[in-house]
């Protein structure tokens, strides 16, 4: 991400405005993760209360312990929801999942450990994961893990900004109308993602 770090800190600016535009019944969790650490920049946070990011809160280093860094916050989410008296959980999970490289440095977890938890709590508790790839091929490696392809895409790297965007729109859809489908990356979406829709336009 360093190579487009500004990108990066305005994409997420963009979304947090847009989910808290969507109304005040939701809290946020973010984690940045590299091969120094996993680094959870704010948990189960009021939407409202969340800051935006800036220089000194985005620090991009490392390789992509991806499959570490999911396996934990699944795990670690997945606590503090069972620690929370079943009347007052939120009834919609939805997880983010950003990178612009492939996974190449965990050493706690696999895709199938992290497979099983993923088809767990979506099976069992309804959770909605959405994947997005650069530099790679995102359905295959939303797929190895139990992501919906419907809910995965890739994303040029110049295009941040617009896959956050578009990311945005869908999670506030579905957390307006509580439809999974919401999630779904149109056609339309996808070659903005890409840029190819510009190219079209030309």
């Amino acid at each position: 991400m360093a190579d487009i770090k500004d990108e990066t800190i305005s994409g997420f600016n963009c979304f947090l405005e847009k989910q808290q535009a969507a109304g005040d019944n939701a809290t946020l969790t973010l984690v940045q993760f590299d091969t120094e650490s996993t680094d959870v920049v704010h948990e189960s946070k009021p939407i409202l209360e969340v800051p935006d990011l800036n220089h000194q809160t985005f620090q991009p280093r490392g390789g992509t312990p991806l499959l570490d860094a999911l396996g934990q916050t699944i795990d670690s989410t997945g606590r503090a929801l069972a620690a929370i008296p079943e009347a007052n959980r939120p009834d919609k999970v939805v997880f983010v999942v950003i990178t612009d490289g492939q996974e190449n440095s965990s050493r706690h977890h696999t895709k199938k450990s992290v497979k099983e938890k993923i088809d767990h709590q979506s099976g069992k508790y309804s959770w909605q994961f959405v994947y997005l790839g650069a530099n790679q091929d995102a359905f295959d490696e939303a797929g190895s893990v139990g992501i919906a392809m419907a809910n995965a895409a890739n994303y040029a790297p110049a295009r941040m900004q617009v896959a956050f965007a578009a990311t945005a729109a869908n999670v506030a859809s579905f957390r307006r109308s509580g439809n999974a489908a919401k999630l779904a990356y149109s056609p339309e979406q996808r070659a903005e993602l890409l840029g190819e829709s510009d190219d079209q336009d030309k």
